[in-house]
């Protein structure tokens, strides 16, 4: 499994991922949010995936606009 950091910009539903090590983890986590803390717009997500393609598919509230997220429920 691997790590991903992942900022969510909620108000333009855009998603940043980064891939992490786990050795680095805990200090990647605690400075992204602490540069971001102003800006409640942004969430920030620790996951874990065996690939970005996976993470995609189930986490894609992350990935799809609105209308594709509406088309699925």
């Amino acid at each position: 499994m691997s790590l991903f950091l992942l900022t969510f910009n909620r108000a333009s539903r855009q998603a940043t991922v980064e891939q992490i090590d786990s050795a680095d983890v805990i200090d990647r986590l605690f400075e992204a949010e602490s540069r971001l803390r102003d800006h409640p717009q942004l969430e920030i997500v620790l996951l874990t995936a065996a690939d970005e393609d996976d993470l995609r598919r189930t986490h894609s509230r992350y990935f799809e606009s609105i209308d594709e997220l509406l088309e699925i429920a």
